[in-house]
């Protein structure tokens, strides 16, 4: 059995492409293998999705009422997020036993169209899109989102009895490796911490911190320590130029989002890519400002603060993409070599606990990270939680052309309940995982650079195997072409790109899908030994979710048929079709021939289900 999860940034476009691509969405989800494919920031509404189902990409039009084999389960947000948002799940037919769209208390929460719930006879999935912080703006509601999310999960487990599966867009990291290493955060605490131990470090020590630290050289962490809090002095001068921070005690835009995770009065701001304008703060802003002036004065070099001081007034971070630079790049090599020791998930401190909580409370596991058969039975083992590889992103800025170097971030999860861990098949290095296969030639390349003086193990994320390997991945090998900067978008997928998406699977890891359907790619987590029973009756609709396409006569007509049933469906239609075209009298004909239809009908999807 195979789950997929994929945020697809509007399924109405996505779609259409895929349609463009394959012919069909049923086409497509059948080459994926998959019995459940959770979909997430699908857009839309329910008078979009009943004026224009297959636009909404809920069937695939020409007389197909349903995507051909499967059930759709929908939640879209309110008028007042304007019809964004929204998730989906569809299932293979006649597996889903009952469905929610709105599994909260608070009926703001509901009103987002983030969560839709679908029960199985072996797990519940709560497929969901995680409210995004927004640099801080909506960093509140999502931490009650979150909490309201977990509060749900147990309500779930302990009334259904049932394991539990969370997956979706949950818009964070919570460990450093979740992120490119240009996109982490720097822990000012932590430099602080490392600076401390080579000033103590005497002659007698330098050996030790040579062999502890064998590639940041203490010369070499000097001159970063410097350059560091030197360019958040000047980050703070700006801030003071453009917002006013001197002299007030408001809470304070960062400019291009380097400062993060800011203290606020003790607490923590939780802005991601802003500062709480605490007192200290704006102390340390004004004697950056008169120490500037002094140093223009009198043509000096001193530093406008010191690393102490910054932590003191309570900076806790920095975006490492702001300290690179271009030239030379031995300095953006150093620079990753203190991200070894001092790196940070990119998302704010506050979610990362939350989320790591949320993992060890409820005793979930992350899918990506079981790598071995050995990791079910012995859960929390270092060298078993080691990912199948390094660089898994599954989300890029494809305004910058990211994903062409892959600098990108893994919030897009699967995380599933203790008790379905020795049904998991590891995540393995499968061609969905691994890449397309890389020719003799640059394979020799690449183990050279791995095993290279100029490339160890250690930098491997910076240029090594890994790094090249995370490329590979990422485009296809080239196969996923870079968007051109003349606006015309990305070029159209040949025959090789649109099949190399499906190599690997079924498998647990990513689900690799071109740049031309989203920023995102997908992530998928294989069972062995699990099979879905078929419910009984209808589906339960707790609130409205389900996706019905219209029933009438005319529905009739389009309804496939199989084997012997055809001639009897077709049969019943025409009599129908002529006893609706004479007088009164025939209505009572006409009943009968309507309920001979339905019991032809529920034959035929009984037979559709078992086979």
């Amino acid at each position: 059995m195979l789950i997929i999860s994929w945020n697809v940034a509007g399924w109405s476009s996505t779609s259409k492409a895929i349609r463009e691509d394959f012919g069909s969405i049923a086409c497509f989800l059948q080459r994926t293998q998959a019995d459940i494919i959770c979909l997430q920031e699908v857009k839309g509404s329910w008078a979009k999705l009943e004026a224009d189902p297959s636009g909404m990409g809920a069937s695939d039009g020409g007389g197909a009422l349903a995507v051909d084999g499967w059930e759709s389960f929908w939640a879209f947000s309110g008028k007042a997020q304007r019809g964004f948002n929204g998730v989906a799940t569809f299932v293979r037919k006649g597996l889903t036993w009952w469905c929610d769209s709105r599994p909260f208390t608070e009926e703001e929460l509901n009103d987002e169209g983030r969560v839709i719930v679908t029960c199985h006879s072996a797990f519940v999935v709560v497929n969901t899109y995680v409210v995004n912080g927004r640099n801080g703006r909506r960093m509140a509601f999502k931490m009650r989102f979150m909490a309201s999310l977990k509060t749900l999960l147990i309500q779930l487990r302990e009334q259904t009895g049932k394991a539990i599966i969370l997956l979706g867009d949950l818009n964070q990291t919570y460990r450093a490796e979740d992120a490119c290493w240009s996109l982490r955060r720097l822990s000012l605490p932590a430099l602080r911490e490392l600076a401390r131990v080579s000033q103590a470090a005497g002659e007698d020590k330098k050996e030790a911190w040579a062999q502890q630290f064998p590639w940041l050289p203490l010369p070499t962490l000097q001159r970063l320590e410097a350059f560091i809090a030197e360019q958040a002095s000047l980050m703070i001068l700006a801030e003071d130029a453009n917002a006013g921070l001197s002299g007030t005690n408001k809470a304070v835009s960062v400019d291009s989002g380097a400062l993060l995770d800011v203290v606020k009065d003790g607490d923590e701001d939780g802005g991601n890519g802003s500062v709480g304008g605490n007192l200290a703060l704006t102390l340390l802003a004004q004697r950056i400002r008169q120490r500037e002036e002094q140093r223009k004065r009198s043509r000096g070099a001193g530093p406008l603060a010191t690393l102490g001081e910054l932590c003191d007034a309570g900076l806790q971070s920095l975006s490492v993409d702001s300290l690179l630079r271009r030239q030379p790049l031995t300095h953006n090599r150093e620079i990753f070599a203190l991200t070894r020791y001092c790196g940070l998930p990119p998302h704010a401190d506050v979610s990362v606990q939350f989320m790591k909580g949320l993992l060890e409370e409820l005793r979930l596991c992350d899918t990506f990270l079981v790598t071995s058969p050995r990791a079910t039975q012995e859960r929390g083992r270092e060298e078993e939680a080691q990912t199948a590889m390094l660089c898994p992103y599954t989300c890029w800025d494809q305004s910058r052309n990211r994903r062409q170097r892959n600098e990108g971030t893994r919030i897009d999860y699967i995380l599933i309940d203790e008790a379905l861990l020795p049904a998991l098949v590891p995540c393995r290095m499968t061609e969905n995982n691994a890449g397309p296969p890389m020719p003799s030639v640059d394979e020799a390349k690449a183990s050279s650079a791995a095993g290279s003086e100029a490339a160890p193990a250690f930098f491997d994320e910076f240029d090594g195997r890994s790094a090249i390997l995370g490329v590979r991945r990422a485009t296809a090998a080239g196969l996923y072409p870079a968007a051109p900067f003349d606006g015309s978008g990305l070029p159209p997928l040949n025959v090789e790109a649109r099949e190399v998406q499906f190599r690997g699977l079924p498998s647990t890891g990513l689900f690799v899908t071109p740049p031309q359907y989203s920023d995102h790619c997908g992530v998928c987590a294989c069972f062995d030994g699990i099979a879905l029973a078929v419910r009984p009756g209808k589906v339960e609709e707790r609130h409205r979710c389900q996706y019905r396409p219209p029933v009438g006569l005319h529905a009739f007509f389009v309804k496939r048929a199989r084997g012997g049933d055809a001639a009897g469906l077709t049969e019943a239609a025409t009599a129908v079709s002529t006893a609706t075209g004479g007088e009164e009298g025939t209505k009572p004909q006409v009943r009968r021939l309507e309920a001979k239809r339905e019991e032809a009908v529920q034959a035929i999807e009984i037979s559709d289900d078992s086979s």
